[in-house]
């Protein structure tokens, strides 16, 4: 199927494969009248954010075996206004090879369609960005994933979103010119239902607390560097290494003064005004539910300060916040001039609980503190109750434990892998059905391990894919085929049968060497 009627692949010239770069790209899309039908496809590697008009739209791609990519077909007919329509794309090309992604070079495709009309696409008529307010040289989010999110903000952050770069910004953006890329790629659907990126507001504001930190040298507490992180960044030293200092701080009383006041932001929180003569303020907030999603803060500081936002899905025996939270790099930094800030990760977390310490400044007001989901969206296709109500709770948590490991394909959990395994979806995909009423999530799934291209790159079937690290799990690739036979007894897809026939002869054949 043809995608694109003019869109090449494009990225920032001699970077498609460098680490961790994050790049940006701004199109104007001039509207005269409402368009009847208006869309974007788009497909990124290694992902991407979508925004109009400064709004957040998309996040994607949906992750695909080697040398595929999925489309993403998104409706903005709704979203472009009369005139100028401000169109930015932010994306992360990481290029390191792990269980949650192939690691291959970075790219952007995508045309604007309006009306039947091909209004815009990628080419080397683009001008892209290099977005240095995100550090590269970190270490990894965890032994599955790539890098972990270090910030150095200013008001440039979000201007690119919203206005052309016409010049150099001091160091934080800078101007790159594009180039096409070459090479045979197949392109396929999302297939998967698009996530739900509802907002979602804290429950409840725990606990507020001083924070102190002892100097370096007095530090007791060590991490051993991220598994997985590139030789080549650990040898050159990291620009920052947030998890230190947050494990080595002291928390007590608060002894400053808290105001809140009326509800704005995007959850309509109360504000949070903080006026301290500590170094160092902790406040913390539960969301009442395990979500997949990506944490957000609108914040004002008066002079400079860093924020560590510390995300986790459980607390410590003691109730204490673990910044390395199952072996994974938790904290998410941002080194912010005096302004206004509206700060989303670019990464999905598994995320309950959110500690913001604020570092740096005597006076401080959180506007608002949420997190975007980023999850299945759950159709309530199934139901459970009764009168033992610890039956429900058990069912209740099983519901949100399948959401939340749901998005392109079933993965074995939110953070701190995202790592779609073969047998854990197995009994992934009788839930999903059983729950959800639906199978697309299934579908790509099978789609991925059955790829041509897999056997270019193993000569068995790897436990995990897709993936960029090789794993072998052999009785994994024997739940892959049980699942195969399940998924057809559940769809009667027989044409998705005999398009994988090769994909799953070559499974059966790899299995008859043991």
């Amino acid at each position: 199927m043809d995608y694109f009627s003019k869109a090449k692949r494009i990225f920032l010239k001699d970077l498609s494969k460098a680490r961790n770069i994050q790049a940006g790209f701004y199109r104007n899309v001039p509207i005269a009248s409402a368009p009847k039908h208006a869309g974007i496809r788009i497909t990124a590697r290694t992902f991407y954010k979508l925004y109009l008009n400064g709004e957040f739209l998309y996040y994607g791609p949906g992750r695909a075996a080697h040398e595929t990519a999925r489309v993403d077909v998104i409706d903005i007919t709704a979203r472009l206004k009369c005139g100028h329509n401000a169109l930015a794309i932010e994306l992360a090309g990481y290029n390191h090879p792990c269980l949650s992604v192939t690691g291959e070079y970075s790219f952007l495709q995508a045309e604007v369609e309006v009306d039947g009309q091909i209004l815009d696409y990628t080419g080397k008529h683009w001008q892209g960005l290099r977005l240095l307010h995100r550090l590269s040289a970190v270490e990894n989010l965890t032994h599955a994933r790539c890098a972990s999110e270090v910030y150095n903000l200013d008001q440039d952050y979000y201007r690119w979103r919203t206005a052309p770069i016409q010049e150099p910004t001091g160091g934080k953006i800078a101007l790159c010119p594009t180039e096409e890329l070459a090479g045979d790629m197949d392109l396929l659907p999302r297939s998967a239902m698009d996530p739900d990126f509802q907002l979602v507001g804290y429950q409840s504001l725990d606990q507020v607390s001083s924070v102190s930190t002892p100097p370096e040298s007095e530090w007791t507490k060590t991490a051993r560097i991220m598994t997985n992180t590139p030789k080549v960044i650990i040898d050159c030293g990291f620009a920052d290494r947030p998890v230190l200092q947050c494990l080595n701080d002291q928390y007590g009383p608060f002894t400053g003064e808290i105001r809140m006041g009326a509800g704005r932001g995007l959850t309509h929180a109360q504000e949070i005004s903080v006026v301290t003569e500590d170094g160092a303020v902790a406040l913390d907030f539960d969301f009442h539910s395990m979500t997949s999603a990506f944490p957000g803060i609108e914040l004002t500081c008066e002079s400079r300060a860093t924020i560590d936002l510390i995300h986790v899905d459980k607390l410590t025996p003691d109730g204490s916040f673990n910044p390395r939270n199952c072996y994974a790099v938790t904290v998410i930094r941002l080194n912010c001039e005096p302004g206004h800030y509206c700060f989303e990760a670019f990464e999905p977390y598994g995320v309950r609980y959110l500690r913001v310490i604020v570092r740096g400044t005597r006076q401080f007001t959180l506007h608002d503190v949420y997190l975007r989901r980023c999850q299945y969206p759950d159709l309530k296709g199934g139901s459970f109750l009764c009168s033992d109500n610890s039956l429900n709770r058990i069912y209740d948590a099983a519901r949100v434990a399948l959401v939340i490991n749901t998005l392109d394909n079933f993965m074995d959990c939110p953070g701190r892998e995202r790592g779609a395994w073969a047998m854990d979806s197995f009994w992934t995909g009788r839930a999903a059905r059983l729950l959800f009423g639906e199978c697309s999530v299934e579908r790509a799934h099978l789609e991925n391990y059955l790829a041509p291209s897999i056997r270019k790159y193993y000569d068995l079937m790897p436990g995990c894919y897709p993936a960029g690290e090789a794993c072998f799990i052999h009785n994994w690739t024997i739940f892959l085929g049980l699942q195969i036979y399940e998924y057809y007894r559940r769809t009667n897809d027989l044409e998705f049968l005999r398009q994988h026939e090769d994909g799953i002869g070559w499974l059966i054949g790899t299995l008859s060497r043991y």
